[in-house]
């Protein structure tokens, strides 16, 4: 594991720490108004030493997902990957090693557009996949 994960790791539990803190304080001894998930199940299970670091999903009209996979905190090129219903995965782009795709969405025609992180100015912004 990279500093700079590690790093990145400590600030995102630190500021859920943080965030919660608040609430947790403010709510001791009452009730939660809403339900509280107790039993949850993995969809899908993510290897991070095969570059599987999912950062982002977006959910699609025929109920598959597009995911952005980092790839980068595991020194692998990051991924765009769309995963059907049945789990079978097809990707969709593929990125340079040391960048991220790091956010995707769909537009209401549904074009996929992806977010590139990239010290390298030409391969950094908003991409789509080529048909």
């Amino acid at each position: 594991m990279t500093k700079q994960f590690k790093l990145g790791a400590s600030i995102g539990v630190t500021a859920v720490v943080l965030a919660s803190a608040p609430y947790a304080s403010a709510s001791a001894g009452q009730a939660p108004r809403e339900r509280v998930i107790t039993h949850v199940e993995t969809v899908t299970p993510f290897d991070f030493t095969a570059g599987e670091a999912p950062e982002n999903i977006a959910l699609n009209p025929d109920r598959s997902v597009t995911l952005s996979m980092l790839g980068a905190p595991a020194g692998k090129r990051p991924e765009l990957v769309r995963i059907a219903p049945s789990g079978h995965r097809t990707v969709l782009a593929v990125g340079q090693r040391g960048d991220q795709i790091t956010g995707n969405t769909r537009g209401s025609d549904g074009t996929v557009y992806y977010n590139v992180a990239s010290d390298n100015a030409s391969q950094a912004g908003v991409w789509k996949p080529k048909p």
